[in-house]
């Protein structure tokens, strides 16, 4: 794959990784700083005249990390979309395996999720410093955090993958609307129009590229893995085990947020008050942190 890939792409090669990686998290970290103390003044005014009822959503930070998020978001769709898209009914050869002679007509795509997923690690590297030093990342999105860099690493180090990791890379889509949600609810209060329909639009995206994605992903990659319709030969077994471990607990997860997440639809929908506590108790908050 090297011949391949290798000049296509900026995080090949362990020097050329640490470059990059420390390249991109300084920019993550300096678009921070952009939305912190320089957007934050502008829009500031605004805001003020629809206040949380919570006093530590008036900070630039918590401004700055939900900007930050979305950011991130977008660019994940970007980089993914279409090229998952493209990769979909395609042979296992192309969507899992290390890149070799049938990806050849396919590179563009691979490529494309490649470098989304490598920005997408560097975002995550840079949130666990951000979010702990600006109080808003918690342990379970620091757990969070940690569990998707390993996967991360462990794909790009095979360098193969690419249709999995463009899925993962797709459930950014529910992240856009749930930093919204989450920004806006104590400003504009449950009962307000666009309150619901970014929870609606948030419990439907979830719906489609978080539980039904991940269910899909788990069962192909685990039947590519099983029928040995993919090539494999330079992935390390116990890797591939964890691999098939961690959807496996994916899935799980997903499946339990579903159900909290469900409850709480009926209860958004039908707020009709400020003072209504609709959704804060379904502990998913969290992943508007990325």
């Amino acid at each position: 794959s090297d011949y391949l890939i290798c000049d296509r792409i900026w995080w090949c090669t362990p020097a050329g990784f640490a470059r990059s990686t420390a390249a991109i998290v300084l920019c993550w970290g300096a678009t921070y700083v952009c939305w912190a103390l320089i957007l934050w003044p502008l829009v500031k005014g605004y805001l003020e005249r629809i206040p949380s009822k919570f006093l530590e959503e008036h900070s630039r930070h918590f401004f700055a990390w939900h900007v930050q998020s979305v950011t991130h978001a977008c660019v994940c769709i970007y980089m993914a979309l279409l090229p998952t898209w493209q990769l979909i009914g395609k042979s296992r050869l192309v969507q899992y395996s290390v890149p070799g002679e049938a990806s050849i007509e396919y590179l563009p795509p691979i490529l494309s999720i490649g470098k989304g997923a490598h920005i997408f690690l560097c975002y995550i590297i840079a949130d666990c410093v951000i979010g702990r030093w600006n109080g808003l990342l918690k342990l379970d999105g620091l757990v969070h955090h940690f569990v998707f860099m390993f996967f991360s690493v462990f794909i790009m180090y095979n360098c193969f993958d690419a249709y999995l990791a463009g899925w993962l890379l797709l459930q950014e889509v529910s992240t856009v609307f749930l930093n919204f949600f989450s920004f806006f609810r104590n400003r504009l209060g449950y009962h307000h129009l666009c309150i619901k329909v970014s929870f609606l639009l948030f419990a439907a995206t979830f719906l489609v590229f978080r539980l039904a994605a991940m269910l899909y992903i788990f069962i192909d990659f685990t039947s590519a893995l099983v029928e040995n319709n993919a090539d494999f030969r330079w992935v390390a077994q116990w890797q591939l085990i964890l691999i098939v471990a961690g959807l496996a607990a994916g899935s799980a997860m997903q499946i339990i947020w579903a159900v909290l997440i469900s409850r709480k639809v009926m209860r958004v929908a039908a707020s009709d008050g400020e003072g209504s506590d609709a959704g804060s108790e379904t502990g998913y908050d969290h992943l508007s942190e990325g």
